[in-house]
C-alpha cells in the first residue's frame, strides 16, 4: 500500500482543520487505508488522488461523528453534531479549491443516502462499503 498517500493526504486535510476544533484524523484507521489503497491503484495526478482522498476522509470522519451521538450527553451532542458537520463543510472547500466539481456532484447524494442510511440503524461499515463502491465507479468513469 501506498503509505505516503495516506500520510500526506491526512497532513494535507489536518492542515485545514481549524486548530481550535481539536479535530485530528488518524491514520491507524483501516477504512482510510482501503480507501487510499484503492485511489492509489489509478492512473492519475498525485494532486488529485488526494484530493480524491480527502473529500473520502472528511465524508466518512463526518459520518461517523453524526453516528456517534449521546442523547444524554448534550454537550456530547452538540460537539459530535458541529463536527459532523463542519468536517461535512470541508469537502466543498477541499473540492471547489481543487477545481474537483464532478467529484462534489458524486459526492452529494453518496452523502445524502448515507444520513438516510443511518436513520435507518446501518453502521459506518456500511458507508464504507458503499463509499468505495461509488469512488471506484467514479474514478472509473473518470479514467475511461
Amino acid at each position: 500500500m501506498d503509505k505516503k498517500l495516506l500520510l500526506e493526504t491526512l497532513d494535507l486535510v489536518n492542515e485545514l482543520i481549524h486548530k481550535q476544533t481539536n479535530i485530528e484524523l488518524d491514520a491507524d484507521d483501516r477504512s482510510l487505508q482501503e480507501l487510499a489503497e484503492m485511489i492509489g491503484s489509478y492512473c492519475m495526478t498525485r494532486s488529485r488522488k488526494m484530493t480524491v482522498l480527502s473529500c473520502c476522509m472528511l465524508i466518512s470522519v463526518g459520518i461517523r461523528k453524526h453516528n456517534h451521538l449521546v442523547l444524554g450527553d448534550k454537550e456530547g451532542l452538540a460537539r459530535s453534531i458541529l463536527d459532523g458537520d463542519y468536517l461535512i463543510g470541508l469537502i466543498y472547500r477541499v473540492a471547489i479549491s481543487r477545481k474537483e466539481q464532478q467529484l462534489l456532484k458524486k459526492l452529494n447524494p453518496i452523502y445524502k443516502r448515507m444520513q438516510l442510511q443511518s436513520l435507518e440503524g446501518r453502521g459506518s461499515e456500511g458507508f464504507m462499503t458503499e463509499l468505495k463502491r461509488e469512488i471506484k465507479d467514479y474514478l472509473d468513469q473518470q479514467s475511461a
